[in-house]
This record gives C-alpha cells, structure tokens and sequence, in this order.
C-alpha cells in the first residue's frame, strides 16, 4: 500500500493531478482511495489530493503516514512535513519549494515551472511535468496508464500540451535521476 499527497495552491492543477493519478492506478488494476481537500478561495488557498493505492481491499480511505508527497508550494509542502513516514519520498517544484534541510525524507528537486516555461512556453502544465518525473522516480503506475488517465481526465483545448509536459517529466527525470 502506498499513501500519496499532492500539495500545492489553488489554481495549479493539484486536484486534477491525483485524479489522474488515481485514474492511472485504478487503469493499473489498483485499488484506490483519492480525497481532495481546499481552501475556501477559488485559487489562492492550499490544495491537496490524498491518494491510497494497493493491491488489496483499502480499509481506511485517509492518508494517515505519507510515502511519497509532491510538493508544489512551500506552505503545502512544509504543513505536511510531520505526516511524512521515516521511508518517505518527496518530490518538490524545484522552481517553486525549497527542501527542508531537518526533513529526513528522500528529496528529489524537479523545477517543473521552469521547464514548462522555458520548454512549452505555458505554466499551466507544471503539475503534469511533476506528476510524470515522480512516477518515473518512483514507479507509481505504468506509464501507459498515465497517459491513458491524462487523456480521459484533460480537455482536448489542453490535452497536446499536457502530453508534452508528460514527455518533459519523464525526460527529465531519466536523465537526472536514473
């Protein structure tokens, strides 16, 4: 059993990436359990998506000792440091999230926003680069459920270039993390 958080901010496409996370899984022949949580401004306010994937019947469907948090805002990223379990790993927006020196979790820095910027000239995909570089570190689902769940789960006005950022996180993460 995994238990998987994204945070981020209102706006940044937080909760459509646990769905499509968690699309991908069930696509995988996972269980899953997703739960979205926000403030209460339209965009602005921290935002998360709670993911549980196993291979087995989920008994309880809360997070309650995160394995593997992607990070995209520094205030989301730093209020779930304490739920973090001793083996965890984390993902952060390099562009956007600092790691926390204290944390003992395995960090890996992805500047997204970057690479979205510079690469497909549109920040609005950074949560799917980060999405895809964190599957390719830690092996989430296959990626040709991430696909398949990017396609089913993203309006075709944006669906080239959620595919492109795809490409991007998984290029990026082969290269430096491999």
């Amino acid at each position: 059993m995994k238990q998987i958080r994204l945070c981020g901010l209102g706006g940044q496409g937080i909760v459509l990436a646990g769905t499509i996370l968690a699309h991908a899984a069930f696509l995988d022949k996972k269980f899953v359990a997703l739960s979205s949580g926000y403030a209460s401004q339209v965009r602005g306010g921290i935002t998360r998506s709670d993911l549980i994937l196993s291979d087995s019947f989920i008994n309880f469907p809360l997070v309650t000792q995160i394995d593997l948090l992607i990070a995209m805002l520094e205030e989301a990223y730093q209020e779930s440091l304490p739920e973090l379990n001793r083996e965890a790993k984390v993902v952060l927006d390099g562009t956007m999230v600092k790691q926390d020196p204290s944390s003992p979790a395995k960090h890996y820095q992805v500047p997204a926003t970057e690479i979205v910027v510079k690469q497909l000239k549109n920040e609005m995909a950074a949560n799917i680069v980060l999405l895809a570089a964190a599957n390719s570190i830690c092996k989430i689902v296959s990626v040709a459920s991430l696909e398949e769940a990017i396609k089913k789960n993203v309006s075709t006005r944006f669906l080239e270039l959620n595919l492109r950022a795809m490409q991007a996180g998984l290029e990026l993460a082969k290269a430096a993390f491999a």
